[in-house]
């Protein structure tokens, strides 16, 4: 005899499961293809190269943004969060791709400065605009 709580499991995990990918994985992926392309343009390395460390960088900085928002930083309204998000994002970034790469602290900054301001702003753009009707 099957348990009743394995239907109830099968009709609950679709939702969470499509929400979970839709709502990290995919602007993850959105957010590296864009700043992978970014550090291109810059000439920062490799392509490759690019990608491991767009990859380890945002991975951290949304390491320390899940903590946060785990922790119920609520204190912060929506724009609040969102600008304070993207300064952390571009100090730890920053730091790492200064640490990992040797580049100046200069080249670093503007580096992420540049990415985290162009994946912000499609982010935003993303998540304010309903995507069914594109």
């Amino acid at each position: 005899m099957q348990m009743p709580t394995l239907g109830l499991a099968n009709v609950i995990f679709g939702p969470i499961f499509f929400f979970a990918i839709s709502g990290t994985i995919i602007p993850f992926i959105v957010a590296m293809f864009l700043e992978t392309i970014i550090l291109q343009l810059i000439r920062w390395d490799r392509p490759a190269a690019c990608i491991a460390d767009v990859f380890w960088a945002n991975l951290l900085s949304s390491a320390v943004g899940f903590y946060f928002f785990f922790m119920r930083v609520n204190w912060l309204d929506r724009c609040s969060f969102w600008l304070a998000a993207w300064f952390a994002s571009v100090v730890i970034e920053g730091l790492f791709l200064r640490w990992n790469r040797g580049h100046s602290l200069a080249r670093s900054a503007v580096a992420a400065l540049v990415m985290n301001t162009a994946s912000y702003a499609l982010l935003v753009f993303m998540m304010s605009h309903d995507i069914r009707q594109w």
